[in-house]
């Protein structure tokens, strides 16, 4: 089968390989649409060879995925070749002291499976049982399933950032994930400020439902401009960082109100520190948290949302590329072209 390699930052080269073999607790998917991610372009562009735990390359690209179901293990009931499945990338161990509390994102054994800019796909007996295997339902393309694990993730993130009706949010960043956020967000009843360096991508969030957008190239002094946008220029109720950087963490920080939340949802490299001010946490009561992918509760809701059409889709697949385009793929994830591209083996 064809299939994009990961070697090292900078070098992913479409190569022939085996067809995955599956054995009898697994299910091997036929891949019918891939997407692009921020974390693919942040793993693309990672200088250090110092990777996550879930990615050790060489190893094969991509992680979010839908396809057919081509052939299914002895010991697998519930499913028929030729469904129509989602597969999410990755699955809790359910037995952990983590999984039992459920917080299953932090779970000590999670199985991870990624491999996606390819024809197939190997499904592990760990994704199947905790149902993270799921039926795409009818309407909605494989493309617009795929979708479902980003969309999961911010799930979770805006479930515990406890937006309430009429509160203040700012979002920083209006890529994928920010854009995510923004199409939930609005249906909490909340006012959104949605920052960004690129103007057509905060031209699509006013779309999406951001109240007031800032470009941070227009700004000397970003934090200032959020709060001369809340009440009495007191911050946000909840601050979001969707980015991933070290500095967009610390000024999110420092956008939010007294007693305020600030959600930091963007990874940086783990080697990362910031630096905060006490007086924040202690004097200001700030509440901070840390959001990390996400759990089969979520990834069942949000593909839910996607099928009941409660999701603007149309926004975030802006280009359909064959895999054998690799080329055009990379540039449109590295410099940030279009929203996502989705990828047809």
């Amino acid at each position: 089968m064809k299939a994009a390699m990961f070697h090292g930052p900078e070098n992913v080269v479409l190569e022939e390989c085996d067809v995955p073999i599956i054995s009898d607790d697994e299910i091997l998917v036929k891949i019918e649409a891939a997407t692009t991610c921020g974390t693919d372009r942040k793993l693309y562009l990672r200088k250090t060879k110092k990777y996550p735990s879930y990615f050790s390359p060489p190893s094969i690209f991509g992680h979010e995925v839908a396809g057919k179901i081509d052939e299914i293990g002895k010991n697998v009931i519930g499913f028929e070749k030729g469904q129509r499945v989602f597969v999410h990338d990755s699955a809790p161990c359910m037995r952990c002291f983590y999984c039992k509390i459920g917080r299953h994102s932090l779970c000590d054994n999670i199985t991870w499976n990624w491999g996606t800019w390819a024809e197939y796909l190997r499904v592990p007996k760990e994704i199947i049982r905790c149902g993270n295997l799921v039926p795409i339902p009818e309407g909605l393309s494989f493309s617009e399933a795929a979708l479902t694990e980003p969309l999961s993730c911010v799930l979770m993130g805006v479930e515990r950032s406890n937006i309430g009706l009429g509160d203040t949010v700012v979002i920083n960043g209006a890529g994928p994930i920010g854009l995510f956020w923004t199409n939930l967000v609005r249906n909490k009843g909340a006012k959104i400020i949605q920052t960004d360096l690129d103007e057509d991508r905060l031209k699509i969030a006013r779309k999406i439902g951001a109240d007031i957008t800032l470009n941070v190239k227009d700004d000397e002094d970003i934090i200032k401009a959020v709060k001369k946008n809340t009440i009495n220029n007191r911050g946000a109720d909840i601050a979001v960082e969707a980015i991933g950087y070290p500095e967009t963490w610390e000024t999110t920080i420092r956008m939010a109100r007294k007693g305020g939340l600030v959600t930091l949802f963007g990874g940086p490299p783990p080697t990362s520190n910031i630096t905060v001010n006490t007086a924040l946490l202690h004097y200001n009561e700030l509440n901070l948290i840390g959001v990390f992918h996400t759990t089969p509760r979520y990834v069942q809701s949000s593909i839910n949302l996607l099928a009941n059409k409660k999701i603007d889709t149309d926004i975030f697949i802006t280009e359909t590329l064959k895999l054998d385009e690799l080329d055009k793929i990379l540039d449109n994830l590295v410099n940030r072209k279009g929203i996502k591209t989705a990828i047809i083996p």
